[in-house]
């Protein structure tokens, strides 16, 4: 995801006030046009970037509305996600009911994409990405019967199965491995889409993440 300069001044007003109108905002950037700010935070409003409410306008034409920023690593995770697919020629569109939840909490966890070699081409991971896994095989991060477990369970969305649910111990940690096969638009199997989500994390925020696949 990228912001560009304005987009970027914006979050920076609105990180400083904690929220404000447009003509609030405007004020802080009268270098820029009343009307291209109102773009820019209706641009960062559709990406989940920011939130927004309506309120009184006294008497004004329009709507008059208060921004805020939304939990950031939130929108930053589900834009780096969806565009990371679309990268790939594929589509989150059919699996949104699936994932709804799921993602949101993941920015505390891990969001990973295994293509169909089950090679890492994608690791989020407590907000950052993480470069030095891409490249290398699922497989070097299990061992024992946790390979046979996985690797059954990716021939079966290789053959078709499109959602699986996984629960996991270790190290007295419990975890949820949410597995979602990818398609391109013509069906094509492109890799299987990993959430792993700490159990306590749906109680509790958590800021590690161990054995993120």
């Amino acid at each position: 995801m990228m912001l560009d300069s304005l987009e970027k001044e914006i979050l920076d007003v609105l990180e400083e006030l904690g929220n404000a109108d447009i003509k609030t905002i405007h004020n802080r950037l009268k270098h820029h046009p009343y009307t291209t700010i109102a773009s820019a935070l209706e641009r960062l409003f559709r990406e989940g970037i920011v939130r927004r409410k309506e309120v009184k306008s006294r008497g004004k034409l329009g709507r008059k509305y208060v921004y805020w920023i939304s939990d950031p690593k939130e929108a930053v995770a589900r834009k780096l996600v969806e565009n990371f697919v679309k990268l790939f020629g594929g589509d989150l569109r059919p699996l949104e009911k699936e994932l709804e939840g799921f993602l949101a909490r993941s920015v505390e966890n891990s969001v990973a994409f295994v293509d169909y070699e089950n090679r890492i081409r994608f690791l989020f991971v407590n907000g950052r990405v993480v470069e030095e896994v891409v490249g290398k095989n699922l497989f070097d991060f299990h061992s024992g019967m946790d390979v046979d477990k996985v690797k059954q369970l990716l021939d079966e969305m290789r053959n078709g199965r499109r959602v699986a649910l996984r629960k996991v111990e270790l190290a007295d940690r419990k975890f949820h491995k949410f597995y979602c096969r990818l398609d391109d638009s013509s069906g094509n199997f492109l890799g299987v889409l990993i959430i792993t989500l700490e159990s306590s994390a749906l109680e509790k925020e958590r800021e590690q993440v161990i054995n993120p696949f």
